[in-house]
């Protein structure tokens, strides 16, 4: 009867170390999703800068064609065009922050809720392999 017992706890011992180890593949496919979504987001960062210089060149040329205008033409056209610069670039700087305030945020939470997970599962993990061990010593004791 005691060693049905023993049998008994030790497969549900080996039933809690096949959890544990899906729980790893759960985690480890996490941190393969959260890397896709790292390298989306600074897939968009380069969109962004390449916006950033085609907003600059833009800006270049307009220039040009203002340098062939009139005088006059020119001081109204190139205080138009800097107060329109810097909006965009003060948009596009504020953009560009908070996607990265949001993107650390984003990443130091799953690195958080990760690495507590990571520890979880190795604190179960090890509890589960103890007790393993003591059932089979137990066993091994019995037999």
């Amino acid at each position: 009867e005691e060693k049905i017992k023993t049998q008994n706890e030790l497969s549900s011992a080996h039933q809690v170390i096949a959890l544990l180890k899906q729980d790893k593949e759960y985690l480890t496919k996490q941190v393969t999703d959260l890397s896709h979504r790292s390298r989306d987001m600074e897939e968009k960062n380069g969109n962004l800068q390449e916006q950033l210089l085609n907003v600059k060149q833009s800006k270049e040329e307009l220039y040009e064609q203002f340098v062939r205008s009139g005088q006059q033409q020119k001081e109204e056209y190139s205080s138009q065009l800097q107060q329109e610069l810097d909006s965009i670039r003060t948009k596009t700087n504020l953009e560009m922050e908070q996607l990265r305030k949001q993107t650390k945020e984003m990443f130091e939470r799953e690195n958080i809720i990760l690495q507590e997970s990571r520890e979880s599962a190795n604190s179960e993990r090890d509890r589960v392999l103890n007790k393993l061990r003591n059932m089979e010593e137990k066993y091994d004791l019995l037999m």
